[in-house]
């Protein structure tokens, strides 16, 4: 399978100023690039570990199907665009039924799906990850754990992906 992001998220689902209220920070910005940095990451890295996209954004995936019905990455799935299958020496137009986030085809061939993906929300306990996250990063920038034998211990703080609230939307690894 290949995701092609064809156009990415327009603005991050938790801001600069909702990530510094999280962490106290007041009247402070030289570190506004950092923490939208972190918040970039975090969010990305999240998407990963549960397989959606937290905003709205343009994808196209190319499978190779053998299964009539499969998950749709980086859902929850807005709006298909178009389904093709490849017939050996072109793309054809190919029927598809749209079951939530799972597609359904006709054919076991390869497959080319574009389509519009994402929360147009965020749910609040996913943006408290993200803080939470961005929190913890941002506290322990800089520090080299592998090299610091004395503050090896501190790894066993950052914030366990089985205490987020994204375990509970996990659907698929990418």
């Amino acid at each position: 399978m290949r995701v092609t992001i064809i156009s990415d998220i327009v603005s991050e689902p938790v801001s600069i100023t909702e990530a510094k209220n999280w962490m106290r920070i007041v009247d402070y910005s030289t570190d506004d690039d950092l923490i939208g940095a972190l918040i970039g990451s975090t969010r990305k890295n999240l998407e990963k570990y549960t397989g959606l996209s937290f905003g709205t954004r343009d994808l196209e995936v190319i499978l190779d199907n053998d299964q009539l019905e499969f998950e749709i990455p980086y859902s929850p799935v807005q709006q298909v665009t178009s389904v093709e299958r490849w017939d050996g020496t072109e793309w054809l137009e190919a029927e598809y039924y749209l079951l939530g986030d799972k597609l359904k085809v006709t054919t076991k061939d390869k497959h080319r799906i574009a389509y519009r993906a994402g929360f147009t929300d965020l749910p609040e306990d996913l943006k408290t990850d993200i803080k939470v996250l961005v929190a913890w990063q941002y506290k322990h920038r800089g520090m080299n754990f592998q090299a610091d034998k004395d503050n090896a211990a501190s790894v066993t703080q950052y914030p366990y992906t089985n205490l987020l609230n994204a375990r509970f939307y996990r659907k698929v690894v990418i």
